[in-house]
C-alpha cells in the first residue's frame, strides 16, 4: 500500500514498506571465475547495475558484488587507455582476416599494438578497428596504412 504525496499517512505507510516486499527474488549471479565480458553482457541484457558474486561450490555464499562501475573500470584497463601512446581508427571492408591483416601491417611498420577493438558494421559492409599503439607519433603508421588502401584517422 502506498500513500499519495501530501497524504498525512504517508510517513507511516513508508515505514510499513519493507525490502522483502520490493526486492527482486530471482537474482542473476556470477562466480569469481566468470570472464568480465560475460558479467557485462548479462548486466546489459538484464538492464541491471550489479551482479552478486557467489562461491562456485556454494551458490548461497555471497563473496561480493560486481557493479557497472567495476565493469567500466575493467574495460578502460583492457583497452589500454591508462597506458601512454595513441589510438588510431582504421576502416576497411569487413572480411575474414582483416583484423590480423591490419595488425600485421602495423607490426611491419615497427610499432607495437597495446590493444585492439573491432566493430563490424553489417549495413555498410565495413569494419572499424581501433588500435591503441605504443607510440606518441602514429604518422608513419597512418601513412603506411593509407598507402595500403585503408581509411585512417587519429583518435585524440
Amino acid at each position: 500500500m502506498t500513500a499519495a504525496l501530501g497524504d498525512a499517512d504517508r510517513a507511516s505507510t513508508l515505514q510499513e514498506n519493507r525490502l522483502g516486499d520490493v526486492m527482486t527474488r530471482e537474482v542473476s549471479t556470477a562466480v569469481p571465475q566468470d570472464p568480465i565480458e560475460n558479467a557485462a553482457q548479462e548486466m546489459y541484457e538484464l538492464k541491471i547495475g550489479s551482479l552478486p558474486v557467489v562461491a562456485e561450490e556454494d551458490q548461497e555464499k555471497l563473496l561480493g558484488i560486481v557493479t557497472s562501475s567495476d565493469v567500466m573500470r575493467a574495460l578502460v584497463i583492457l583497452v589500454g587507455l591508462p597506458e601512454p601512446g595513441c589510438r588510431i581508427e582504421v576502416r576497411a571492408p569487413n572480411r575474414a582476416g582483416i583484423l590480423a591483416e591490419v595488425a600485421g601491417k602495423i607490426e611491419d611498420l615497427g610499432v607495437d599494438i597495446f590493444s585492439a577493438l573491432s566493430d563490424p558494421d553489417r549495413r555498410s559492409g565495413n569494419r572499424t578497428m581501433v588500435f591503441q599503439l605504443v607510440t606518441t607519433d602514429p604518422s608513419s603508421v597512418m601513412e603506411g596504412l593509407k598507402m595500403a588502401g585503408y581509411e585512417i584517422s587519429w583518435v585524440s
